[in-house]
């Protein structure tokens, strides 16, 4: 603290700052996760996936959003029966957070 009170000083503010957003992460912020991911589940080969054939509420940025997943378990305008095979080309985006429109409508 005497050789060098300002670097003294940033690491006590950034410490506070830290410890701050902690305690409202924990305690804070509601913990509606269940309420609002009940159409995520756990996947083999990646972290999470969706289930199949679901109708759930989802939070957007615009407040509460209805989100469906078709029989594939992708996300979908609707609950709706996709056959595996078809003599069209598909073209399937596998991604993160970002290409599955997180907290944005299907449309």
């Amino acid at each position: 603290m005497e050789r060098n009170p300002a670097k003294a000083l940033l690491l006590l503010i950034s410490l506070f700052l830290i410890i701050t957003d902690l305690i409202i992460g924990l305690f804070l912020i509601p913990k509606d996760n269940d309420y609002y991911n009940t159409f995520r589940t756990s996947h083999t080969y990646y972290h999470h996936g969706l289930k199949p054939n679901q109708k759930a509420l989802a939070k957007g940025i615009n407040g509460e959003f209805v989100l469906f997943t078709n029989s594939l378990g992708l996300r979908d305008s609707s609950i709706r029966e996709v056959p595996i095979k078809s003599r069209k080309r598909r073209i399937l985006f596998i991604g993160d957070s970002f290409t599955e429109g997180v907290g944005v409508t299907y449309q």
